[in-house]
Parts: structure tokens; sequence; C-alpha cells
């Protein structure tokens, strides 16, 4: 049993919070960078403390607990300094607004610390729902938050059951944004509930990792083992699909390194600090259990093992095909499933033939693979020659694509997190007039040349590549009516000219064409496209076809920035690629890399 008790909030308490104010939305930017970096450092101090408290409350392994501490100060820190720079940016927002972030009880401090310091580096007054069962280690973090000057009435930690905020996430919602982390499954029923719901959404994930015989077969292995079966495979990160080249996958010799390897991990209690495969946070999911049930042996070249409700050994199945179950499907365990490729082209279409795309890696010496690799795989965060998980804040920011985000989906710990929730006003020159169509041009053409046309590595880390770049979508699709302002269509217009790409306008649909029009427009509801409605009547049988399909429509008023306005027709793709061997550098130096910025997804 764990050494406290909390109170469950009530929807009264919820209500009451959400109607207060407070001094935080009038703090000048400078004093709430100052006062984040101060929360940063007792972060830094407490490291112990909510180490301890994750160990008590959920079993983490304090290996795994004490990067989060550190992520969770590198966002504290990131995003203090991001506010700076948009105040920089001469970027007008106001603070008004409050945030829902609803954290999972996988990262119970990294990820409620980031969304709830996001929201408060934007100037929001934000509610942190933690999952139940990691509410101690949350309430731990939040202390440190208080304690370094972020007011109570800014700040509310109030843990309750899933259903009593179901009712102010319906119609009529108070918060502009709700930041969640979690299931696809729970994403889409929250926007089935309320498809006018503000979601920030970082969901699930089938990630690869795509292994070639011109590999390290025992640095592969060591990353693989690492990628899926750290934090007890718990991570929507984790690799899940291993796909191996055709004359590895017939090789008895890596089957078996690879079983050995895996049976070596030691399985047990956290409080070891040799145990590598620790408790489950939760009792095993009827998913693994339904698995184990339908699968044989002989579909085991591993099999995993249950011990009580909270141990599960690794278990890796052989000879997943495509489209099979366990292909398609999150199991959120220390699972692996092993897949056949004839090469790279197979593996890639392997990959991408999931309806995730969180995470994907590669283990291979030759460079006409990976270049195959890197410029297809549909992932937000891909690796090279290393593990797949571990994501570190600005050096390789954090998020993905398709149902793995919902929402305006820029990436954790990147540049544009937290400039997707400002509140932004007006862009306007020095006589108080919005600039001139040829202006806008001007600066959208800017933006495009300084932000969004270039591949960056802001780390220069000798050994490691950490690029971040943005993808363009193939089309955009733009809807309106009768009531639309002619120069918003006229902003859009400059911005798909400015960017090359593709533009069909068209009038919004009415609710009994709503059929009609998805089957006749199907392309952009697949692939790699983008809807921009600049419409107040978007009937909510449309909107809810793209939250069932997770395709998200970009509503925003268009903006006269192109730092601004050209977000809303990209991706942003972060790429980590080892280039060392045991510490050779293999010829390669920091910066030095070909990989391009804007590519198309």
């Amino acid at each position: 049993e764990t050494p406290w008790e909390y109170q469950l909030a009530t929807s009264d308490i919820i209500s009451e919070f959400i109607a207060d104010s407070s001094s935080w939305q009038i703090t000048p930017f400078v004093e709430r960078q100052k006062t984040l970096s101060r929360a940063a450092q007792f972060m830094r101090e407490r490291r112990s403390r909510l180490i301890g408290t994750a160990l008590m409350e959920l079993g983490k392994q304090v290996d795994e607990s004490d990067v989060e501490v550190s992520e969770a100060i590198d966002f504290a820190n990131y995003y203090a300094q991001s506010i700076l720079k948009e105040e920089d940016q001469k970027l007008y927002y106001n603070t008004q607004g409050i945030h829902l972030v609803l954290s999972p009880w996988n990262f119970p401090i990294a990820i409620p610390i980031g969304g709830v310091i996001a929201s408060l580096a934007a100037g929001k007054r934000v509610i942190l729902k933690p999952s139940t069962n990691a509410a101690a280690t949350a309430y731990v973090a939040c202390q440190c938050l208080w304690d370094a000057g972020v007011p109570r009435n800014a700040l509310g930690f109030l843990p309750s059951e899933n259903e009593t905020y179901h009712s102010f996430l319906k119609s009529n919602c108070p918060f502009d944004a709700v930041i969640l982390t979690g299931a696809t499954a729970t994403a889409k029923f929250l926007l089935k509930q309320n498809p006018l719901l503000p979601l920030y959404a970082e969901t699930g994930g089938k990630n690869s990792t795509y292994i070639e015989d011109l590999s390290d077969h025992e640095q592969a292995i060591d990353n693989l083992i690492q990628s899926s079966f750290s934090n007890a495979g718990q991570k929507c990160s984790a690799t899940s699909l291993l796909i191996l080249q055709e004359e590895l996958y017939n090789s008895d010799e890596f089957k078996q390194k690879l079983c050995n390897a895996v049976k070596s991990l030691k399985v047990g209690d956290p409080w070891q600090l040799d145990t590598k495969v620790g408790f489950l946070s939760t009792p095993v999911n009827e998913r693994i259990l339904e698995l184990m049930k339908q699968t044989s042996e002989k579909d085991w070249l591993l099999k995993p093992q249950l011990r009580g409700d909270f141990v599960l050994t690794p278990g890796i199945l052989w000879g997943v095909e495509n489209g099979d179950y366990y292909h398609q499907t999150e199991f959120f365990g220390p699972l692996l499933g092993v897949m056949k490729a004839k090469d790279v082209n197979h593996a890639v279409e392997l990959a991408n033939g999931v309806t995730f795309g969180l995470t994907s890696g590669i283990e291979s010496l030759n460079p006409t693979s990976v270049e195959y690799w890197t410029e297809n795989i549909h992932a937000g965060n891909l690796y090279i020659n290393r593990s797949t998980t571990g994501a570190i804040v600005q050096r390789q920011p954090f998020g993905g694509m398709k149902q793995s985000c919902f929402g305006f989906g820029m990436k954790a710990g990147g540049p544009n997190y937290v400039l997707q929730f400002l509140n932004l006003e007006p862009y306007l020159e020095e006589n108080g007039l919005e600039p001139s169509l040829a202006i806008i041009k001007q600066h959208y053409q800017e933006a495009m040349d300084n932000e969004f046309s270039q591949a960056r590595d802001v780390s220069l880390i000798r050994g490691q590549h950490n690029i971040y770049r943005y993808l363009k979508v193939h089309e955009v699709l733009l809807l309106i009516d009768v009531d639309t302002n002619k120069s918003d269509i006229e902003k859009v217009k400059i911005a798909c000219k400015v960017m090359e790409i593709p533009l069909e306008i068209h009038t919004v649909p009415k609710g009994n064409e709503v059929v009609n029009f998805i089957q006749t427009h199907q392309k952009y509801f697949s692939g790699n496209r983008r809807i921009r409605n600049l419409s107040k009547n978007l009937p909510n049988e449309f909107r809810q076809y793209c939250h069932e399909n997770a395709y998200h429509i970009y509503s925003r008023i268009p903006h006269s920035s192109g730092r601004v306005e050209l977000l809303n027709y990209i991706e942003e793709q972060s790429i980590s690629h080892n280039y060392h061997r045991y510490g050779n550098m293999m010829g390669i130096q920091p910066g030095e890399f070909n990989i391009q910025g804007l590519s198309k997804i």
C-alpha cells in the first residue's frame, strides 16, 4: 500500500476552478519565463522524490524515471525560452483561456509537466487531470511549480474519474485546449462526443524496426531490445514490429542471438537496480491475454509468461503476416512480432501498412537503403542505427502522423508546440492596418525560405545527426461559404502558391450533401492531403467522418505572418541517425547530412 491518500475532484470543484481567474494571465512574459525556470531547478533538487514516488506508485524503474525527470526539466526550460522567442517575432497574443491536460500513467512525470508548462508558458490557466493511478507522482511534480511561484489558481491539480470530466467536454466546452496523451480510441470517443472539441492529442503507435542483413547484428539486437522492452513495452513509441530482411529472417544464427538476448533480461522487482523489465503499471490488458490464448506454442520464438497480474515476461511472436491482427494492433506490453521483407521497399510497405505513424527505425549500413527508407516512411520520429525510444526535448521533438495524432499536431519539445496554443492577435503594420496582399506574400516567402524549406540539426552532436524538418502536403482542399472573408481566401491561395501545393476550393457541403461530397472528394480523406476550412457552417457529420479517420480539419483564421500560416500545410518530422560504431565516426562529421527539407510526405 502507498503512504498517501487523495480526494477526487467533484464537478462543483472543477466548475469553481474554471470560473476563477489568476494574476498569471497578466504576468509579463519575462516573469513567466523566470518562474518556469525556477520550477526546473526545483525538479532538479527533488529528482529522488519524483523517482521514488513513481517507483512506489507505479513500479516504474529508477532508470526509466530518472530520464523522465530530465525531460520534465528540459520542457520547463525549453518552453520558457520558446515564449521569449515568440515575443521576439512580434507575434502579439492574449492570454485568456484555460487548458485541460489529460495525462497517462506510463510517463507520470514528463508528460503531465510538459502539457502544463506549455500552457503556462502561453499565459493560460491549466487544470491537470492525471491518471488516477499516477496522481501522487503528478502532485509532487505540481509542487515544484507551485513552490516556484505559479499561483494555485493558475494550476489546478484536480484528479477525478474520467466520467466527471465528460460533461465539461461536450457542447459548450470551457477549455480552449484539451491536451491528451492516451489511446487513439480515447481521442475518437472525445471527438465523437463533441466534434468541435479543441483536442490536441498524441495517441497510439504500431512501430516497427527494419533490420537488414548488411547491418551490425549485435548492435541492432541491443537497440531493438531497448526499443521493445524498456518500461515493459508500455511506451507508445516502443518497437512492436521487427521487420527482418529475408536473409536474416531465415538465419538460425540471428534467430538464436535474438532469443538469447531477450532471455537474458532480468524480469521482476523494479526495486532491484539490475532489473531490465519491471512490473506493468496496470494489470495485463485483455488484448494481450486474448493473443496468448489464441496463439499456439509453435507461433512463439519466445512465449511470454504471466506471473500474477502485473508481471509479463518478454515475448517474441514469429511469422506475423501483412494485415494480421498483430500487425495492425497496439498491445502496450513487452511483446515483439517478427515479419519478413524481401528488401527495403517491401519493408517500407509493411511499416507504412498500419493506421498509426509515430516512430520507426532502421538498422542498416547501406546508405542507399537508409536514404530510401528515410524518404518514404510515414512516421513522425525516425531512428537510424539506434533505439526508437527516448526522444529528447529540442534534439528530437516528438509526435506522430496518421492515427498517432489528433488536432493541430505540433511536436512536443519542438519550436511550434507553445506557438500553437497562443491566442494570436491579427498581424498589423505600424499604421494599425493589415498588410497588403503583396506584403503578406513577401512575409510568406520569407518564412518559407528561412524556416520551412530548411532541414536543421540544432544539436550538432558528434556521432549523431538530429534532423528536424517540415514535410509539405500533396494537395489542399479549401472549404468556404458565402460568408467567408475574401481576404482570408486570398491568404490561403498565396500560401499554397508560395509552397507550390495544388489547391482546390469548394463550397462547404450542406447536411444532406455530406455523404456524396465525401465520396466525390475521397482522395482528401486519405494519404497526405489537407483540409483547410474557412466556413463556420461545417456539418457535424462531416467533422465526425474526419475524426473517425484521424483527419484533422484546419479551421484557424488565416494569419498574415508566414511563420504562423504556413504551419497549416505541413507535418513535422524528426530524424535521429547514429553514424558512429563503437566510437568510430565512419567518416561523417557533425552537420554533414543530405536530407532535404520540405519534402512531400
